[in-house]
């Protein structure tokens, strides 16, 4: 099932990120605030006949087909890059989170090291 719905009343209420594993999705921005959790940006797929889009598809683990298909609102949310991949707008904090050109994400649940405990 695609990771891209809407309803009549939002477009991005139901819009959810695309990432295997990851719960995120705009319509949690209030509840988000509510606790106290700092905001997630959303960034829609990069052409994906480009090199670009092919790594982000690669780094996703998705692969495009009946089961996901990337649309013009499948997005990716900012939980999945580093600070370092977003272009720095800290003199203009009204200005919504833009990635770079040549950002991937690539901070996912299968990637963040678990701790062992010792006896």
């Amino acid at each position: 099932q695609s990771h891209s719905y809407s309803n009549s009343k939002s477009k991005w209420r139901g819009q959810y990120c695309s990432v295997p594993l990851c719960r995120n999705s705009r319509g949690q921005q209030a509840e988000r605030e509510r606790l106290g959790l700092p905001k997630i940006s959303f960034h829609s797929f990069p052409k994906l006949d480009t090199c670009l889009g092919k790594m982000w598809i690669a780094k996703i683990r998705r692969d495009p087909g009946s089961e996901f298909v990337i649309k013009k609102h499948t997005v990716v949310c900012s939980e999945h890059f580093t600070a370092d991949d977003f272009v720095d707008y800290s003199e203009c904090p009204l200005v919504r989170p833009h990635l770079k050109s040549t950002a991937v994400p690539s901070i996912f649940a299968w990637t963040r090291k678990t701790h062992k405990r010792t006896s």
